[in-house]
């Protein structure tokens, strides 16, 4: 097979946008493990941390491309670079250039902004609705993360179920080393006071169904359900919206057993999930939802929603519920808390299930794509 260049847009890599940030580095790291055939230029707007986090081998360099700003980054200064350095393939999440010079492949996550339109800020709903469209039918290959995803870019936006693969992501290296009990007893006394705790982990915001997930935690508390040294941890960036969760907490009069300790660093987490007595993911819809294979990774037991792609990332490893009705993720919660073996047995079928989910894997999937999209 003739050798390719693909340019591949990591300007995220560094920025704190989670799940779009670890899809990138993740892909990146994969492609670093099994393709020393093929030469890659990554367009980063801050080399260091890309840098700082992977070392990169012959067939891959890092190019700086300016301005910075989403817009006339993507519209004028990828293109430009794409020319000059000769990439035969580009490769970005959601918005593509509208001209360039080569084929490009369109990473698209998720569609919420179509779906969840009040979930957004107006001028992100109007960016997304106005460039993804364009970018995916212009494109000569779109990956999307799940089947579920598929179906969303097939019905909504009426793109040709030939051009697009699905690529399942996975969880990152740093879920997948032994987490000394030192680490995880330490993280407990500075996030938990030494708490047993309740985790969920995600951008705050009301896609995310975080305050669902602290009504559910009240009524448990004001019935006596759970122990009292059980606190409800909500780890995660606040984004659009994302007070009203806080505002929640107050009104459930939950101040002292709900904590938000913000974004958490990369050393932290793993052993943040480790702890958990439970991990909690009530979100309304995701293209594909990484979290709740990270705590699986960790060996930790799984509470999902059932609504959109989750079902297909976690299979049978994890008690799914309604994520509409607050009563089901109460009884859920309160019946794995009291439910050792319950809890062991979601460990372990947790344990299988990540495993079968690899970024060599989805590296190996997504070169297949890039030589679809140029044609070799």
């Amino acid at each position: 097979m003739t050798p390719i260049h693909v340019a591949i847009d990591a300007h995220m890599i560094g920025q704190r946008e989670t799940g779009g940030e670890w899809y990138m580095f993740g892909l990146i790291t994969g492609l670093t493990r099994v393709d020393t055939e093929n030469r890659y230029t990554l367009l980063v707007t801050d080399p260091a941390p890309l840098q700082s986090r992977l070392s990169l081998p012959p067939n891959f360099e890092l190019q700086v491309v300016r301005p910075a700003e989403n817009i006339p980054r993507v519209a004028w200064a990828i293109p430009r670079t794409c020319h000059r350095i000769g990439a035969q393939v580009l490769h970005v999440s959601y918005t593509a250039p509208p001209i360039c010079p080569c084929p490009t492949v369109v990473t698209v996550h998720d569609i919420a902004y179509e779906l969840f339109p009040q979930f957004f800020s107006p001028r992100d709903r109007w960016l997304l609705s106005a460039t993804v469209p364009l970018s995916s039918r212009l494109a000569a290959r779109v990956i999307a993360v799940s089947e579920w995803t598929k179906r969303d870019l097939i019905r909504w936006y009426h793109i040709s179920e030939e051009k697009i693969r699905v690529v399942y992501e996975a969880a990152d290296d740093r879920f997948l080393v032994d987490i000394p009990e030192e680490k995880v007893t330490e993280v407990r006394k500075r996030y938990a006071e030494g708490r047993r705790y309740v985790l969920a982990v995600g951008d705050i915001q009301p896609r995310k169904n975080l305050g669902r997930l602290v009504e559910a935690f009240g009524m448990l508390v004001a019935k006596a359900a759970i122990e009292e040294d059980v606190i409800l941890i909500i780890a995660g960036q606040s984004q659009w919206q994302g007070a009203q969760v806080a505002r929640r907490v107050e009104e459930q009069g939950l101040a002292q057993r709900v904590r938000f300790p913000g974004y958490v660093s990369d050393e932290d987490l793993p052993a943040l999930y480790r702890g958990a007595e439970v991990f909690v993911y009530p979100s309304v819809y995701e293209g594909f939802g990484l979290p709740p294979l990270e705590a699986m990774t960790c060996g930790t037991p799984v509470i999902c929603s059932s609504a959109s792609s989750l079902p297909e990332v976690v299979g049978e490893a994890a008690m799914l519920f309604d994520p509409y009705d607050v009563s089901a993720l109460a009884q859920a919660l309160r019946d794995l808390l009291c439910d050792e073996a319950k809890r062991q047995e979601l460990v372990l079928a947790g344990l299988v299930r990540a495993a079968q989910f690899s970024w060599e894997k989805a590296a190996r999937e997504t070169v297949a794509v890039y030589q679809e999209a140029v044609g070799v």
